[in-house]
């Protein structure tokens, strides 16, 4: 859709990401609306935070990143969500992930239909639908959703807030489905028909869930963008890391923006591993990006 500015919408986690002596903004969707909005889309996350001193922090934090607050939910049971994450020498993070957040109890708001209805791409992840309750007005959402809208799968596997009917249900959803190469590994395993003779294969997964576009990432050692048709690998660019939380966002952000632009899949790729690159350059998940990365990546480039 060249030329016109796209609506993209994400639906899922809004929480603190806690490192030792401060904390940043993050949830991967949250992460992933900042890029998209940065990028040059309009964007707008449905969510779910407390009624609490951090959730007035998230609502202050999140309008002074010029994002929309409309459709964040208040919960008065459920505090707003925190990770505490630790980070290695080599800038990877690990993740405790606190459980009865208020975005494990996301609701589905006739209001917020609308948005959905209209939006050209939806995301959404499997980290969220860990509760039944954000579970079930995920999939509501989805359902709300126009035949015209890109949805894009976002594989989280976290500790043990997964099960193979969500990786299913994703599937069957999703035009664009991403994940990292060690997911990748585990989602294969579990999409293995009792009956079939050797592994299953990502041909496979493209084949029987009519998946247009599967993005897989590698770290430092870039990405892989599958389709049924082509494949395009990219190596990666050197950055001195300072840490990598929220630079599977930012690339997810940037292969979401280049996709609904029409881009090609070498030019997908390239985009999304520069700001990829970026973001794990940077601390935190949600860095201001520079003009020069802006106009690499960004609806501006085009």
């Amino acid at each position: 859709m060249p030329g016109k500015t796209p609506l993209i919408v994400g639906i899922g986690e809004l929480l603190w990401d806690v490192l030792p002596g401060n904390k940043h903004l993050g949830g991967a969707p949250a992460n992933f609306i900042y890029h998209s909005s940065q990028l040059g889309s309009r964007a707008a996350l449905i969510s779910r935070i407390g009624n609490d001193e951090l959730g007035s922090e998230t609502l202050a934090s999140y309008a002074q990143l010029g994002l929309d607050t409309s459709h964040i939910q208040i919960d008065t049971n459920h505090k707003t969500g925190t990770v505490e994450v630790e980070v290695d020498s080599d800038g990877q993070p690990t993740f405790n992930i606190m459980e009865n957040s208020a975005w494990d109890f996301i609701a589905f708001n006739p209001q917020a239909c609308s948005l959905v209805r209209n939006a050209d791409m939806l995301y959404f992840g499997s980290l969220a639908q860990r509760s039944k309750e954000s579970r079930r007005s995920i999939v509501k959402y989805l359902k709300t959703a126009s035949a015209h809208t890109i949805k894009l799968f976002d594989v989280n596997l976290r500790a043990d807030y997964y099960t193979t009917e969500i990786i299913r249900d994703g599937l069957v959803a999703a035009n664009i489905v991403k994940l990292n190469e060690d997911e990748l590994d585990i989602v294969l395993d579990m999409l293995t028909h009792a009956d079939k003779n050797g592994k299953y294969t990502v041909a496979d997964m493209i084949d029987e869930y009519e998946i247009n576009l599967l993005c897989i990432t590698m770290g430092s050692r870039g990405c892989e963008l599958k389709t049924a048709y082509e494949t395009v690998i990219h190596r990666g660019m050197e950055v001195e890391v300072k840490d990598t939380i929220g630079a599977g966002d930012a690339f997810t952000a940037a292969v979401a923006i280049n996709y609904l632009a029409g881009k090609s899949l070498e030019k997908i790729a390239y985009a999304a591993n520069l700001l990829g690159s970026y973001v794990a350059s940077q601390r935190g998940a949600t860095p201001h990006i520079s003009q020069k990365i802006l106009e690499q990546v960004g609806l501006r480039y085009y």
